[in-house]
């Protein structure tokens, strides 16, 4: 009997074809998910088997991935607002000054506590938070450093990260230290492994942190500079 093989190319576009006299005893891939299994057959594996398994992966995790989003936005909204439970006598992380600045001794940094182009004032702060591509930013830091006489410059992923309340968020920052931050995305000074037009960026609301974002996209930033030992 003359017993064809299966058509790869209908396969890979979704348009897969029976062909009853071809089968062989080959194990089977299987595709657990919650509620069932999804069992595919390693007839060819370089044919048909890869090929159609990656297409069925695709499909799963397409349709898998507004739940994942739910689930997401199902934790935050479990969360208090930090504005709200760091008042609640948990002790402030950071050193403050009368003079805006905020010092984190275990992270050797020392932060302004308003967001770039605002002044602190009266234990708040006064003006409105300047919002610039990525680049100009980095400009804008370089600038305030050298009038200010002191190393001030747009802080890293990393120490973005050390502000994050892992127990609350809208913002995930102190408040009582940083009194206006802003809900949105914060500029940082890493770079994107996705290429020059693309930088790293810290969203307040959460804490988390993304290296999507367009540089030439406006955001407000933080400055910090090294604590002198």
């Amino acid at each position: 009997m003359n017993r064809s093989r299966p058509d790869a190319n209908r396969v890979c576009s979704g348009k897969p074809s029976v062909h009853k006299g071809y089968r062989q005893q080959q194990p089977f891939l299987e595709v657990r998910l919650q509620g069932g299994v999804t069992q595919v057959e390693r007839s060819d594996a370089d044919a048909i088997g890869s090929c159609w398994v990656k297409h069925m992966l695709k499909i799963l995790t397409t349709s898998m991935l507004p739940l994942f989003l739910l689930a997401g936005c199902e934790r935050y909204a479990a969360l208090p607002q930090c504005s709200s439970f760091l008042d609640t006598g948990h002790p402030l992380a950071m050193q403050l000054d009368a003079n805006g600045s905020a010092l984190d001794k275990d992270e050797g940094l020392r932060w302004y506590r308003c967001s770039a182009g605002q002044r602190f004032s009266n234990n708040q702060c006064v003006g409105d938070a300047i919002e610039l591509p990525r680049q100009e930013a980095l400009a804008y830091a370089a600038e305030f450093a050298a009038r200010a006489g002191q190393p001030w410059r747009v802080p890293t992923v990393g120490e973005m990260g050390t502000l994050q309340q892992n127990h609350c968020v809208n913002p995930a920052i102190d408040t009582r230290i940083f009194p206006s931050i802003q809900i949105t995305n914060y500029w940082t000074s890493s770079t994107s492994l996705n290429g020059p037009s693309m930088g790293c960026t810290t969203y307040t609301f959460n804490g988390n942190s993304i290296c999507k974002e367009v540089v030439t996209q406006k955001r407000p930033f933080l400055l910090v500079m090294d604590a002198k030992p």
